[in-house]
């Protein structure tokens, strides 16, 4: 009864080693040995095959099929294997090529791609920063510079600039009423504002905004209560709110040419200034 018992036990064992051999033997060594011996030649022979099952690799290709193996090595072009219970110790290979990934035995899973190499394209990090000058108003001694910076979106930027005015001459005078197309009445003023950019292409971009000016403007006061009548020259706080429209033409890389007008929305219609200029990218 014992003897049954454990001929079951280890034909179940050598079922799940899927070895057809080991069951016949299993049988014959309890037919023709005592039941010690026995026991201890299928201790030996499963501890060997035991061995056997935990060194198995599968190579798996790319025709959904596995191979059973146990793998010699493995280099840039092929994968060389025993297949696994084979006596006849036949090395076989396979190029790797047609390999989609190999599990060895400790668990570990190592994958190939198919081999093919494909060129990178070099992304190169967009310029979200603009640094420009006003020559216009430069050639008619007004220093006009301004800072941009694009958000992350690239569809709006935030601007901060400066314009200075030395001329002194009466021209450069404000009277309120006259239309100006220079910034000729300020003395100088600080810049700050919000663009968007409905066009944005690879070699032209236009933009529309406001931007509020901060600074002071030179001011004449006349005295008519006596002859010869006299003036005074003030400087007055100065603030205007201004709607900007400007377009950016790429010349080459990270240099532009630029070209807007500038209309004043407070006070209404009082400066309408164009600018052209260069711009830097960084």
């Amino acid at each position: 009864m014992v003897r049954e018992e454990v001929i079951f036990n280890l034909k179940i064992f050598a079922k799940l080693l899927d070895n057809t051999f080991l069951i016949s033997y299993i049988r014959y060594i309890f037919d023709t040995m005592k039941l010690s011996k026995a026991f201890g030649l299928i201790f030996i022979f499963i501890c060997f095959h035991t061995e056997k099952a935990i060194n198995q690799d599968y190579i798996y290709k790319k025709d959904h099929t596995a191979i059973q193996a146990s793998v010699i090595s493995v280099n840039e072009n092929l994968i060389s294997y025993k297949l696994f219970n084979d006596s006849s110790r036949v090395i076989h290979y396979l190029s790797i090529s047609i390999v989609d990934s190999l599990k060895y035995s400790q668990g570990e899973t190592r994958r190939f791609n198919s081999g093919l190499t494909f060129p990178v394209k070099k992304v190169e990090k967009a310029t979200r920063d603009y640094f420009q000058v006003d020559l216009f108003n430069l050639a008619n001694n007004n220093l006009n510079l301004q800072y941009e910076h694009l958000l992350k979106t690239t569809l709006f930027s935030y601007v901060i600039g400066l314009m200075v005015n030395p001329n002194e001459s009466v021209d450069h005078y404000y009277n309120s009423g006259t239309i100006y197309y220079k910034y000729d009445p300020f003395k100088y003023f600080f810049r700050i504002g919000m663009n968007f950019y409905p066009v944005k292409g690879k070699n032209i971009e236009y933009s529309t905004g406001i931007s509020n000016f901060f600074g002071q403007y030179r001011k004449l006061e006349w005295d008519y209560n006596y002859y010869p009548y006299s003036s005074e020259t003030k400087s007055v706080f100065a603030f205007t709110t201004m709607s900007v429209n400007s377009v950016r033409f790429q010349v080459v890389r990270h240099v532009f040419l630029l070209a807007g007008l500038e209309v004043s929305i407070y006070p209404l219609l009082e400066l309408i200034c164009p600018n052209a200029g260069l711009a830097v990218s960084f």
